[in-house]
C-alpha cells in the first residue's frame, strides 16, 4: 500500500513520469476513479497493485477501511499537484485540513485498520494524536521550503503572510536559496514561531501516547521511535541551518 501511494506521490509530482501520466492531476483523478468504481481494467502496474491489496483485504473485512485511506492520500496528493506553479497562498484553514487528513486521518486509520481495534477511538484521542502530525509536517515544510517554492508550491497560509508581512516578492527571492539561512529576515521569523509552535505540538502528542490505554504497542513505537526521533532530527538541523537557538 505504502510503494503505490510512493509512486503515486511522485507521479504527482513529476518525477516520476511515463507517456502514460502527462496530466498528474488527471492521472490522480483516474486512480480516484478506479478505486471509487473498483474498475481496474485501465492498464496500469499500480491499479494492478492497488486491485490485489483492496482483494486481499476484503478477504480479512477490512476493504472499505483500506479504500477510504487510498482516497483521502489521493485526494491530498490532488490538492498539491493543482497546486504546483502557482505561486498561490491559502487560508490556514485549507492547509491545515488537508494535513490533517494526509498526515493523521489517513495514516491513523491506516494503522489502526491493520493492528488496533479500528473504530473505538474517542474523537479528542484522535485530535491529540494529531498534534504529533502537526509537529512533524511542520518540521517538513521548513525542511522542504526551497524545494516547494521553487515548484510553486507555498506553505505558508494568507494569514501567516499577511502577520509577518511576506509578500510575494520576498517567497520569490527563497527560488535563488541555497540554504534556510539566505531565506528573507521576515521568513526566518515565520520559521521561529513555526518550530515554537512544533515544539509544543510535538509535547501534547507524546503526552496523549503515554495516557492512551488502548494504543496498541506497535503504533506507540511508531509515534515515540519514528515521528518523535524524526522531529528531533529535521528541527536540529533546521534551527542549525538558520542559526537560531535550540
Amino acid at each position: 500500500m505504502y510503494l503505490t501511494l510512493r509512486i503515486d506521490d511522485d507521479r504527482a509530482d513529476g518525477e516520476f513520469d511515463t507517456k502514460k501520466v502527462k496530466d498528474r492531476v488527471s492521472y490522480l483523478e483516474r486512480r480516484i476513479d478506479a478505486l471509487t468504481t473498483e474498475n481496474w481494467e485501465v492498464d496500469d502496474d499500480i491499479n494492478s497493485m492497488t486491485s490485489r491489496i483492496i482483494k486481499n483485504s476484503s478477504q480479512l473485512g477490512i476493504s472499505e477501511g483500506i479504500k477510504k485511506c487510498y482516497l483521502l492520500i489521493l485526494e491530498s496528493l490532488v490538492f498539491d499537484a493543482k497546486r504546483i506553479g502557482t505561486f498561490q497562498l491559502f487560508p490556514l484553514q485549507a492547509l491545515e485540513e488537508n494535513y490533517f487528513n494526509l498526515d493523521t486521518k489517513w495514516t491513523w486509520d491506516a494503522i489502526l485498520y491493520i493492528f488496533d481495534d479500528f473504530g473505538k477511538i474517542p474523537p479528542l484521542t484522535l485530535d491529540q494524536i494529531a498534534a504529533y502530525s502537526k509537529a512533524v509536517r511542520i518540521s517538513y515544510t521548513i525542511r522542504d521550503l526551497i524545494e516547494d517554492v521553487s515548484v510553486g508550491i507555498i506553505n505558508i497560509s494568507l494569514e501567516d503572510a499577511d502577520f509577518y508581512w511576506i509578500g510575494l516578492d520576498d517567497i520569490r527571492l527563497i527560488i535563488e536559496c541555497s540554504r534556510l539561512s539566505q531565506i528573507p529576515e521576515n521568513i526566518k521569523n515565520w520559521c521561529r514561531w513555526q518550530i515554537i509552535i512544533a515544539k509544543k505540538c510535538l509535547e501534547e502528542g507524546m503526552k496523549a501516547a503515554s495516557a492512551e490505554a488502548w494504543l496498541g504497542d506497535i503504533a506507540r513505537n511508531l509515534l515515540s521511535k519514528i515521528y518523535y526521533s524524526d522531529f528531533c532530527r529535521d528541527i536540529s538541523r533546521i534551527e542549525h541551518e538558520l542559526k537560531l537557538p535550540n
